[in-house]
Order: structure tokens, then C-alpha cells, then sequence
């Protein structure tokens, strides 16, 4: 009996841990001088853990009650000074030091759901891009994701230590094949301005590899081939010189004789 229950925790436990990973609750971030606060109310109230915040002065408030949307208010009165729509998770966004200037990503492409880095602007949206537009090549699903992964765009995005440039490493493109990863060497680096979203750089790593693995698997059928060839030739050059007599000897001696 205590073995089946022991059971019955290790795989339920993966799960819960894996919830627990993904969870998207209410929260609310104060700004390092503690005069504006970035609230985020998710829509699933039912399950919000982050209901209840702490603010700066040390009154605790009903998140929705306060707030009721996502957005950018003062510490103080809690008036808006912007609000939005949406809600995203704090690890989908990233935000200047007074919250004027956010960055939203999307990690996901696949068909359904293509994914995207977004620049807000004062609750306003300033700058879209599609995750696949970032992708200079192999953009298929096969070629984002790890084993048995979800497909995601990009692999790592971050703040600069003023808080005024994105950057963003894409995923690293490879291609699972007879249980092995194969590195298509394939990866983006960007770097934005926060303010604006516009591209101040992006650089390239290793692009050429992809091909050298094509030009690999189109070449090796073609040295199979020549190899092939190669004995067939050998065998016959020796069947040809096995069919040949050597008399010289024997000639030899009957001219002696």
C-alpha cells in the first residue's frame, strides 16, 4: 500500500512542480524610488495566488480592487498614469526603471501561435515583431525546440545594466535525428533600443554550418558512388591481368634445349 502511494507522488509530483514553474499570477513591482508601480492581474482569478500585494508605504490592497487592469499607476494615490489590455507573466517582460518603456515577448511559434517581441511605450504600442521575422533561416518548428520540447523563437532576453537596450539571443537551430541533437550552428543576437524598438544591432553565429551539412549529405552519396566505382574498376583490372599467361620461362628453356 505504501508503495502505491509512493507511487502515486513521484508522477503527480512533476506536474505540480511544473505548475508551480508556469504559474501566471497577479503581481505588483514597485519602481527603485517607490513613487510608481508596474501591476500585471491575471486573467485566471479563480487560480491568482497574487491577489493581495504589499505596496511601498505598507498597505496591503486587493490587487483588482485597486487596480482592475494591468498597468503603470502611482505608489501614492494609485491613479493610472497608463493602463493596457493584456497581462504577461513577469519573466515575458521587461521594463525601463520608471516604466515608461516596456518589452513583451511571446516565446512560442508554431502554427497556431506565432510569437512575438513587442515595445510599449506609456501603455501604447510602439513596435511589433513576429518572432519568425527574427529568424534569418531554418524558421521551422522541427529546428526551435530541444527533444520533445515546445517550439520556442528565442532562447534568452535581457537588460542592458542601465535598462535602456534589449538584447536577444534566438534559439540555437538544430534537428533531432535517430535519437541524437545535431547543431546547425544557426543563432541570432539582437540588440534594441527600449525606448523606440529599433534594431541597433544583430549578429549572425556560424551561418554557414547548415550548408556544410547539406553539401555533407549531398556529397556523400556521390563519393559512395565513386567509391563503388573505384573497386568495380580495381576488380575488373585484375580479373583482366588473372587471364593472361606468363611463357617466359618455359620459353626459355626450349630454346636451350
Amino acid at each position: 500500500m505504501m508503495q502505491w502511494r509512493l507511487g502515486i507522488i513521484l508522477l503527480l509530483f512533476p506536474v505540480a512542480a511544473f505548475a508551480g514553474i508556469s504559474r501566471q499570477d497577479s503581481f505588483v513591482v514597485p519602481s527603485s524610488d517607490g513613487t510608481k508601480l508596474l501591476v500585471m492581474i491575471t486573467f485566471d482569478k479563480q487560480q491568482d495566488e497574487g491577489s493581495t500585494a504589499t505596496l511601498p508605504d505598507g498597505r496591503e490592497v486587493d490587487v483588482r480592487e485597486a487596480f482592475g487592469k494591468s498597468g503603470c499607476y502611482d505608489a501614492k494615490s494609485l491613479s493610472p498614469l497608463w493602463q493596457v489590455s493584456w497581462y504577461a507573466p513577469q519573466w515575458n517582460i521587461r521594463w525601463s526603471q520608471d516604466f515608461s518603456h516596456i518589452a513583451l515577448i511571446d516565446p512560442h511559434r508554431d502554427p497556431r501561435w506565432e510569437g512575438y517581441l513587442e515595445f510599449w511605450h506609456d501603455g501604447t504600442l510602439i513596435k511589433h515583431y513576429n518572432g519568425r521575422d527574427l529568424l534569418t533561416s531554418l524558421r521551422q518548428e522541427e529546428f526551435l525546440c530541444g527533444y520533445r520540447d515546445w517550439p520556442a523563437w528565442y532562447k534568452d532576453v535581457s537588460l542592458s545594466a542601465d535598462q535602456q537596450r534589449v538584447f536577444v539571443k534566438t534559439t540555437r537551430r538544430s534537428l533531432w535525428f535517430a535519437e541524437r541533437k545535431i547543431d546547425l550552428g544557426l543563432q541570432e543576437f539582437y540588440t534594441f533600443d527600449l525606448a523606440d524598438g529599433s534594431i541597433i544591432s544583430r549578429q549572425i553565429e556560424r551561418a554557414w554550418r547548415p550548408w556544410t551539412y547539406l553539401a555533407g549529405l549531398i556529397s556523400a552519396p556521390l563519393i559512395l558512388l565513386l567509391g563503388i566505382r573505384a573497386v568495380f574498376r580495381l576488380r575488373h583490372r585484375l580479373k583482366v591481368r588473372k587471364g593472361f599467361e606468363v611463357r617466359i620461362a618455359d620459353e626459355g628453356l626450349e630454346n636451350s634445349c
